[in-house]
């Protein structure tokens, strides 16, 4: 397939899935919107090789297989991310502040999940 998307997320609670779709298509003015919500772990290494996104955008703590039990899996996506796209954009966005050291050891941005207007500006921001 490789479809070119704007964002990428993984993120077990679809209500902030739906969130951030609504900032990309308030963005985008709901013209070419290219979005992909995953929920676990699995589904990213199922779509890893047949999309390309201009952002990744993932959760510290999901579960690795759908309604399975949550954990911190932020440092194994951020790995499958960059294997896979080594350039790519991405954001940890998460209510758990800790990640911010395994952001910063990964060289990708980390922004807390109370600060959903940063995240906005972000999503604003791809071309």
């Amino acid at each position: 397939m490789n479809e070119l998307l704007d964002i990428i997320q993984i993120e077990d609670y679809a209500d902030t899935r739906e969130i951030c779709c609504g900032f990309l298509e308030e963005a985008k003015g709901k013209i070419n919107l290219g979005y992909l919500g995953l929920s676990c772990l699995d589904e990213l290494k199922e779509n890893i090789k047949c999309n390309k996104t201009n952002m990744y955008i993932i959760d510290g703590r999901f579960p690795r297989k759908k309604r399975g039990i949550i954990e911190n899996l932020a440092k194994e996506a951020i790995e499958i991310i960059k294997s896979n796209h080594k350039d790519a954009k991405i954001v940890l966005f998460s209510g758990d502040d800790n990640l911010k050291n395994t952001a910063s050891r990964f060289g990708v941005e980390y922004i807390n999940k109370q600060n959903y207007d940063l995240l906005e500006k972000k999503i604003r921001e791809i071309k």
